[in-house]
């Protein structure tokens, strides 16, 4: 039984993973600040223009990718993820096709649970880490794209954690009412291993005369962690994300309203289009992990019994890295602090 298996020990960076979604030390970056739905625009565009090779891009029916593809100068080729019929109220098809722009082709994407599965375990071997949950979606993507000729693969990932998304975690004023939100948006590694390292000394780092500054979180560590940009690269393309190098130049103000930039850069490209309703990257990882059960001694029976598909992903792609790295006799980075210097 699993309550009988001797208990090995867990690195600090499996804690971390599953706290934050990533592995630790993160690189310092240096963002473009941006102010107005203009610059945002102007910035996008210099990004995107003078590309060379056949673009792609990932492209659903929210604001974000739409954003991005309104700025490419030329065509592309747009991919939209698909789940089967069985799930047509996930598909993002038809409100993604009202932002394409310059004749771009559009193409269904499908993904099946066996290739999502299968996808992972392969990503998992490439990164030598866990990966986020829609990391091996796009894993997939990343593939169709590269056998359709594309050389580069054009999102809009991180539009969120720098201009404003996961409104409610601004709620948060100190380290611990923001680390328990985490806990409930991710998973909390005291309910997932036995054997837990110290995940909220991260947020340490954030704290100014005791008060959390959210902002400078999400900018500098985020939500989606790494191995979302890895599946891109992996596949044998650039992944061109706008997104990573800007930075919302607020001016001191408080975010009131999530996105409000994005939007209205967005509705300046689409004036009679406007903007989708929010519909994150849909998987169906409720049906997907309904059945899973953790079994590695390093995990806890019962962890991800209380969780919904998405945040029980988390915890079997921990369960899956800690097999392959046995198997592969990988090491894992030493995270000795929030930065890589």
């Amino acid at each position: 039984m699993n309550d009988e298996s001797p208990q090995a020990d867990v690195p600090m960076n499996i804690s971390l993973y599953l706290q934050y979604r990533r592995f630790f030390p993160v690189p310092r970056k240096v963002y473009e600040p941006v102010a107005t739905s203009d610059e945002l625009i102007d910035a996008i565009r210099r990004r995107v223009t003078g590309l060379g090779g056949k673009l792609g891009i990932l492209l659903s029916g929210g604001m974000d990718s739409a954003l991005v593809a309104g700025c490419i100068p030329h065509s592309y080729t747009a991919y939209t993820f698909d789940y089967g019929e069985d799930r047509a109220h996930l598909s993002e098809y038809s409100e993604a096709a009202r932002y394409l722009t310059h004749g771009a082709e559009h193409k269904r994407f499908g993904v099946t649970r066996d290739a999502y599965f299968k996808a992972m375990d392969e990503l998992i071997c490439l990164l030598q880490q866990p990966v986020v949950p829609h990391a091996p979606a796009v894993y997939l993507a990343a593939l169709r794209a590269r056998a359709d000729g594309c050389t580069h693969l054009l999102t809009g990932f991180s539009a969120d954690t720098r201009f404003g998304g996961h409104g409610h975690l601004y709620k948060a004023q100190t380290k611990e009412e923001l680390g328990e939100m985490l806990d409930k948006q991710f998973a909390n590694p005291e309910k997932v291993l036995r054997s837990p390292q110290p995940s909220k000394w991260v947020l340490d780092g954030f704290v100014t005369d005791g008060r959390i500054d959210v902002a400078e979180f999400l900018k500098r560590v985020g939500t989606e962690g790494a191995s979302v940009i890895g599946a891109i690269t992996q596949a044998g393309l650039i992944h061109v994300t706008p997104f990573t190098e800007l930075e919302w130049n607020r001016g001191g103000e408080q975010i009131s309203k999530g996105k409000e930039l994005v939007k209205k850069a967005c509705i300046t490209l689409y004036p009679e289009v406007g903007v989708n309703k929010k519909k994150p990257l849909p998987l169906p990882y409720n049906q997907w992990f309904e059945d899973y059960q953790p079994t590695r001694s390093e995990l806890l029976p019962q962890a991800g019994k209380y969780m919904d598909g998405k945040r029980r992903s988390l915890v079997y792609a921990v369960e899956r890295y800690l097999a392959l790295r046995e198997e592969h006799g990988w090491t894992v980075p030493e995270a000795n602090g929030v930065f890589s210097d």
